[in-house]
């Protein structure tokens, strides 16, 4: 776990993907941010409010079973993440997530061509129960609001996976085919890229004007511009470059906030090394 900033009141980690940031109940004892935490710091297992209860089937932050726990972030997505070491950062940080006075920042990669800027601005609720949920657009739900700025654009070329890895249009490492040249033409229809049948994509860098579970993900896929890797929301489009891709392509890439000592910090993370790859196998249009 790389640590991005501490001091004696919180710590900011950069969350690898595929690590939860607490263990569900189905899977008790898995390794999760939590379990890092309470190992590296034992002093902030007292860190909370008493249980606030579920509201809807929605967590919140002060549950006892989640010590010093203030926001989350999807499993599969990677980037930074704040802790409470201590009551008084954990009543501060709490106050900070509620009046909304704390900037984060991502990166996703999202199918289609996306405007250079635009606001997302969709009521969300919750469906199913707690620990399997969805979530929706509903008009009956919460307020959820999110920003984008296009950052880079994106198409896909031709690739095959080398006769090593099975050849045909299989997964493993990919090459790129140049359009005339004797092994593009002896591909089969399926694995060319045609005239008007290319897939483009959009780099967008995303702030959240509130915090609802997957409102990243579930406003772009109503917008039909899901974030790349989804598995949950937008198939089969956020699917296209699954042979590449094993994870949603979603970081959280900045945090900003004013300390209790009324200084300011701001914290930058840059892409991990997996979603630098897709990107490296994509055409860029910029």
């Amino acid at each position: 776990m790389k640590i991005e900033y501490e001091n004696s009141d919180i710590v900011i980690i950069n969350k690898p993907a595929g690590l939860p940031v607490y263990s569900a109940k189905s899977h008790v004892g898995e390794e999760s941010v939590l379990s890092w935490a309470l190992e590296r710091y034992p002093e902030i297992k007292k860190v909370g409010l008493p249980a606030t209860g579920l509201s809807q089937g929605r967590w919140q932050a002060g549950d006892p079973d989640r010590p010093g726990i203030v926001h989350r972030l999807d499993k599969q997505t990677s980037g930074l993440l704040v802790l409470a070491k201590n009551q008084g950062a954990f009543d501060y940080l709490k106050k900070l997530f509620q009046s909304r006075n704390i900037s984060k920042e991502y990166q996703a990669l999202v199918y289609g061509e996306m405007p250079k800027h635009g606001v997302i601005d969709k009521p969300l609720t919750k469906i199913g129960h707690d620990g399997q949920s969805r979530v929706r657009v509903d008009e009956a739900g919460k307020a959820s609001v999110t920003e984008y700025w296009s950052l880079e654009q994106y198409s896909l070329t031709p690739h095959l996976s080398p006769p090593t890895l099975g050849g045909g249009m299989g997964t493993g490492s990919f090459f790129p085919l140049q359009k005339g040249s004797r092994s593009y033409d002896s591909l089969p229809l399926v694995g060319r890229v045609r005239e008007g049948g290319v897939d483009e994509f959009t780099l967008v860098k995303v702030k959240l004007h509130t915090g609802r579970t997957h409102q990243i993900r579930v406003h772009f896929s109503s917008e039909k511009h899901p974030v790349m890797g989804d598995d949950l929301y937008g198939k089969p489009n956020s699917q296209k470059l699954s042979n590449i891709l094993p994870r949603q392509f979603l970081h959280a890439s900045r945090l900003e906030l004013q300390l209790p000592d009324k200084t300011w910090l701001e914290v930058e993370s840059e892409l991990p090394e997996d979603l630098k790859k897709v990107l490296a196998n994509l055409e860029s249009r910029s």
